[in-house]
């Protein structure tokens, strides 16, 4: 076998340069019909015929799909040779009787010109022998690629952004000799609410598992911008300290002072530079408060050269921010009040938020301002006020417009506990307000009744199975005023009644008759008698109650004894007792017996020439002396005159005749 190799290399060689060209042209016109498409270049080509009858054909053609094929012929041996390319494979097949060697090459990288393509190589050898038995023999030989992928960021490698901004990741792509596509893997995060640096790395692998270097890009959080004053308020002749923190380390930051004077056309923006050090902050103090600025307010405003940010703040000259807080007589704030401030030209108006503070205020220090705090419902509260420091307070208290009613209850019947007394409270132009009171035990109950507006209040209690004995009408008026906010009334009750009582009450006019039990009966239809007595010790009067006498007509007797009943005359007297007129009082006054009485003369006269007449009487009974009395009638038509100390016996009384007539008794004389 080797033999027949070399010998093929030899007559390849020979043909190669006896081949005729015409042979070699119809070799490329019969590869160029079995894919339509002409060859891009002829390599070479011969053909030699000699004596012994030998023959050679070389033809080598090269194509997007290439076939080339030489036939070599010597002694009736053939040796084929064919070679095709195709993409990225070559194979090479040559055959010599039966014996054919089989090499395919291929080439895994578009890329020629790197040494570390994956190559594979492949040779198979195939030996016929007598029985057509075939030995094959398959070398491979494998090279490995060892270059990894190329990693390039997709945008800048450091990043600065401001708290609170959108960050999103420009990303990276890897590049990668062999794989046309290279997965890129990021990890790291960054947190734009919280300043501070945050790194993004980048890895890649390819299809080899040749890894990447790893790339990392900064992102740097980067705080907001800020400027402050030490103070709100300055005096003339301060200096305003400025400070900032969260610019561009080394830029330049410009500061503004705009001023806002009652004086407009004196009013400017004056301007000063700031450099922010390593770690962003600035510090500042050329700007100076002068007298001109009293009164005026300030905005500063700081713009960074470099980065562009701004920040802002205000502050004021001499003056000082607080706030007035509005309360009730319970510390309760109170909402809706207004604030009135008053200094000169100045004057201005608040209002309480809902918990009773107004916004901030912005008074000079020192100066007495007057104030007026007012609210619906509430006493107006004024005075003088002056700032004492920055962040001050001033609280005023509201007293409201508004007073209280205690309403007492009083029962007098144990009966009456558990029972629920309602009052209805009453005002012309306010809605009624209504209260309960119930005495469980005891016998007396409360309840107060507040916030009522200042005026004129009815308390009235509601009628029910119970008699209101104070007041008897069941109601009460009460004032209320800024001088009289709280007031009490009461209300006594007792149950309705069944029965009363009578309380006789006792009257001597002789000393004689103390120690006297004087007695009485009480009567009433279809009732039994009572029974009462009263003896008078001492004094000239005394008296009983007798209780528990059922609803009805009763009469008081008084029975007799050694002494005269002057009133009643007949001894007894009547009562009526009622739901309405349960308790009666009736009186009795005595005198001693007497062996004397009197007789009263009563004289009339019809005609005015009787008048000044003295009438002459005369006053006689069996075995006493007479009496005499007289009656002058200076006025009118009627005198009297009373004849005491007359023994108790008949007397005649006769009137003297004179020039007049006497029509009544017309006998002149009467018999008592």
């Amino acid at each position: 076998m080797k033999k027949i190799l070399i010998t093929l290399v030899v007559i390849m060689m020979v043909v190669l340069f006896t081949f005729p060209s015409s042979l070699i042209a119809e070799e490329i016109q019969n590869n160029s019909t079995d894919n339509g498409s002409p060859p891009t270049t002829i390599l070479s080509g011969s053909s030699e015929n000699n004596n012994s009858g030998d023959t050679t054909t070389t033809g080598t053609s090269v194509q997007d799909e290439t076939t080339t094929t030489t036939e070599t012929t010597v002694q009736d041996d053939t040796t084929t040779t064919e070679t095709t390319v195709q993409d990225d494979t070559t194979t090479t097949e040559t055959t010599v009787q039966d014996e054919t060697t089989t090499t395919t090459v291929v080439d895994n990288d578009e890329n020629e010109s790197n040494d570390d393509d994956a190559t594979t190589t492949t040779t198979s050898e195939t030996d016929g022998d007598e029985n057509n038995n075939e030995d094959e023999t398959t070398t491979t030989t494998e090279l490995t690629d060892t270059t990894p992928p190329v990693i390039t960021l997709n945008g800048e490698a450091v990043i600065n952004i401001f708290v609170g901004s959108v960050f999103t990741d420009p990303g990276a792509s890897a590049a990668d000799d062999n794989d046309e596509s290279v997965a890129v893997e990021t990890t790291g995060t960054v947190n734009t609410n919280l300043a501070g640096t945050y790194s993004l790395n980048y890895n890649a692998s390819d299809a080899s598992g040749n890894a990447a270097q790893t790339v990392t890009r900064t992102v740097n959080v980067i705080p907001n911008a800020t400027i402050y004053t030490d103070k709100p308020d300055y005096l003339p002749s301060e200096f305003v300290v400025v400070t900032g923190s969260g610019w561009v380390p080394g830029e330049t930051v410009k500061l503004e002072f705009a001023e806002t004077l009652f004086d407009l056309v004196t009013q400017q923006t004056t301007t000063y530079f700031a450099i922010a050090n390593a770690e962003g902050n600035i510090f500042d103090m050329q700007y100076m408060i002068d007298a001109r600025h009293l009164g005026a307010s300030f905005i500063l405003t700081a713009t960074g050269q470099t980065s562009g940010m701004t920040a802002s703040t205000e502050f004021k000259d001499g003056l000082c921010s607080g706030k007035f807080k509005v309360v009730d007589t319970d510390n309760n704030p109170i909402s809706g009040a207004n604030v009135l401030i008053d200094y000169y030209y100045y004057t201005d108006s608040y209002e309480t938020d809902i918990n009773g503070y107004t916004s901030n205020i912005y008074l000079y220090y020192g100066w007495n301002y007057d104030y007026e705090v007012t609210k619906s419902g509430y006493l107006k509260s004024s005075g003088y006020y002056s700032p004492p420091n920055n962040n001050w307070v001033k609280t005023i208290t509201l007293e409201r417009e508004s007073g209280s009613i205690k309403i007492k209850k009083e029962i007098k019947d144990s009966s009456l506990r558990g029972v629920a007394f309602e009052f209805t409270l009453s005002s012309p132009g306010q809605t009624d307000r209504t209260a309960s009171i119930t005495i469980n035990s005891g016998d007396e109950g409360n309840t107060t009744v507040s916030d009522l507006p200042f005026g004129t209040w009815t308390v009235t209690e509601a009628q029910g199975d119970y008699i209101c004995e104070s007041p008897s009408d069941y109601d009460r008026d009460v004032t209320l005023s800024k001088n009289n906010k709280n007031e009490t009334v009461e209300f006594e009750n007792k149950a309705i009644p069944t029965s009363g009582s009578i309380t006789i009450k006792k009257e001597i006019k002789d000393s004689s008759l103390r120690g006297v039990a004087f007695e009485f009966t009480l009567s009433s239809p279809g009732q039994t008698d009572r029974t009462a007595s009263i003896t008078i010790n001492s004094g000239d009067e005394g008296n009983t109650t007798v209780s528990d006498l059922p609803f009805g007509t009763w009469t008081v007797t008084e029975a007799q004894g050694g002494y005269i009943c002057e009133s009643p005359s007949d001894y007894d007297t009547e009562v009526t007792l009622s739901a309405d007129n349960d308790k009666e009082t009736v009186k009795f006054k005595n005198d001693r017996i007497s062996n004397t009485g009197s007789i009263t003369i009563v004289k009339e006269i019809k005609d005015s020439s009787l008048r000044g007449v003295p009438f002459e009487f005369t006053l006689s009974s069996p075995g006493q002396t007479d009496r005499t009395a007289s009656i002058i009638i200076n006025s009118g038509y009627e005198g009297s005159t009373k004849v005491t100390g007359l023994p108790y016996s008949t007397w005649t009384v006769t009137e003297a005749q004179g020039d007049y007539i006497c029509e009544s008794p017309s006998d002149y004389d009467r018999e008592e």
